[in-house]
């Protein structure tokens, strides 16, 4: 827990940030609006997190294939880089329908946020769609 003196000075701070017109009374609309600014700053912060999980190669850039290998495991690879270049290998029928499924979407979803290998806008966009 924080001081008394520390906490008050972080609530004032927060109550600041939060009264825009700053007229010393919260308005439901500056509440809901500072609570959709930082839902908005924790999903960039999470995306940017990410980004640099994925970039194996530290590149600056995340391929299908660095996605793919951390998202769906390293034994599913190869048949996301399969499936990727719109082939069905045999061993994607093994899978189950949930994971055909989720690989599925997230190939569709890549290819509309960028392609092959994105940057880290177009890696946020695939990520979080509800941002751009």
């Amino acid at each position: 827990t924080l001081p008394g003196a520390l906490l008050a000075a972080s609530v004032r701070q927060v109550f600041k940030e939060i009264d825009v017109n700053e007229d010393r009374a919260i308005t439901q609309r500056e509440l809901s609006n500072w609570f959709n600014f930082q839902d908005i700053e924790y999903l960039k912060s999470n995306a940017k997190e990410h980004f640099v999980m994925f970039d194996k190669n530290r590149d600056q850039s995340v391929s299908w294939e660095e996605y793919a290998t951390i998202a769906f495991g390293s034994t599913h690879t190869d048949v996301c880089k399969e499936v990727y270049n719109d082939k069905t290998p045999p061993e994607f029928s093994e899978l189950s329908k949930q994971v055909q499924d989720a690989i599925t979407t997230a190939v569709r979803r890549w290819r509309a946020a960028g392609g092959f290998s994105m940057s880290q806008e177009e890696f946020t966009g695939f990520t979080y769609p509800e941002l751009f």
